[in-house]
């Protein structure tokens, strides 16, 4: 199936919270911004980004340059800003992770960020089926804590009636 550039950037302006934009001759910078509220976000994400990868394959194959080095960014937003004054105090120090997925030529790295403190993850191999996996396998568990922290202490920040 032949799919140019004009045809790929519509179907990714139809996605939900996304950046598009041109960095200079040849480079591309998507960005995907997601609020979780539910561990079931979180995975409705993880499948989504499996196609959004296929996209990404598909321009970097249409793209003919040498220098090319394409980032895809991925970054989650853990908290809910209807209860941020609520629960301030609780999720002060883990409402925030960030996860970037690069792809430079053959190598895919993952980046996870949470309270300034920064890993990376390197994958070899052209495929980024495998930083999906890390992602999937390494945090959601996190991410399931994190939904816990805030369930839990909705109640206990209601104030008495």
């Amino acid at each position: 199936m032949n799919l140019n550039i004009k045809e790929i950037k519509q179907k990714i302006n139809e996605w939900k919270n996304r950046e598009w934009r041109w960095k200079g001759k040849g480079k591309i910078e998507i960005r995907f911004v997601c609020l979780i509220e539910r561990a079931e976000s979180f995975k409705e994400l993880v499948d989504n980004l499996e196609i959004i990868i296929c996209e990404y394959e598909k321009i970097k194959q249409l793209i003919e340059d040498k220098d090319i080095k394409e980032i895809a960014k991925l970054n989650l937003f853990c908290g809910n800003n209807v209860y941020e004054e609520m629960l301030k105090d609780i999720l002060s120090s883990n409402k925030f992770i960030s996860l970037t997925i690069s792809f430079d030529e053959n190598i895919a790295y993952v980046k996870y960020m949470e309270r300034g403190k920064e890993e990376v993850v390197y994958l070899d191999g052209k495929s980024a089926y495998k930083a999906l996996q890390i992602l999937k396998n390494r945090y959601e568990n996190i991410l399931k804590k994190q939904i816990s922290i805030i369930e839990d202490a909705i109640p206990l920040t209601i104030p008495s009636q």
